[in-house]
């Protein structure tokens, strides 16, 4: 299996190694545009424009790539190749580098994968979850208030109210932005519940701190100290 990966890698070492702009897909259904693409010991290089493309670069990815900061130069970045699914060339021609390996965690086959991604990339773009954040708002102002006295004791509860909420079930309806010809798809299903359910964590913590600021003020001011 290990074999085969690296297989795949040196054909994109081969095909990308250019000047042409290019994308790179992520398992996490990001993607990263670069140029002077190539594969070196476990890490795809990529060149990019950082004033062009800084978007582009989530803080994720930014964390685990290697900068180059002078702005007269391309940028460089690396990341790790078992983060990357495929890399896609200028004229849209993609080169695929993952491989199903159930002894490493890669359950789904390559077709499979790609619906995952599919329901990754879909729920980036389409999934929002504003109920989330003003119940989470609520319950941390409620518990802020009620623990205004010792608010180091609202910190365990914020992270209380925000793991509970991105446990709560996502329903893959159309008028939430799912694709409807692949809602039916298990791999594309898990790929969407994946972006869903770390979204409403990330909501949840915000609103229940904000929240949870907001009641120990007002409980501080009602009740005193």
């Amino acid at each position: 299996m290990l074999k085969q990966y690296y297989l795949s890698a040196l054909a994109a070492l081969i095909l990308f190694s250019t000047n042409a702009q290019n994308s790179i897909n992520l398992m996490s259904g990001k993607s990263i545009e670069g140029n002077n693409i190539s594969i070196h010991k476990g890490y795809v290089h990529y060149d990019y424009d950082k004033n062009a493309h800084e978007e582009k670069h989530t803080k994720h990815e930014q964390k685990h790539a290697k900068v180059n900061e002078d702005h007269h130069e391309p940028s460089h970045g690396q990341i790790e190749i078992y983060r990357v699914f495929s890399i896609v060339d200028s004229t849209g021609q993609e080169n695929i580098i993952y491989t199903q390996d159930t002894l490493h965690g890669r359950h789904y086959t390559i077709a499979e994968m790609t619906n995952f991604i599919k329901g990754e990339k879909n729920a980036f773009a389409k999934f929002k979850t504003p109920a989330t954040t003003i119940v989470s708002g609520l319950l941390g102002a409620a518990s802020g208030t009620y623990l205004h006295g010792s608010p180091i004791l609202s910190l365990p509860a914020i992270f209380i109210i925000g793991f509970g909420s991105s446990i709560m079930p996502t329903m893959l309806k159309a008028k939430k932005g799912a694709n409807t010809d692949l809602i039916e798809n298990l791999p594309y299903q898990d790929g969407y519940k994946r972006v869903a359910k770390s979204r409403k964590l990330k909501n949840g913590i915000i609103g229940a701190t904000i929240g949870s600021a907001i009641g120990i003020a007002t409980g501080t001011i009602i009740f005193g100290e």
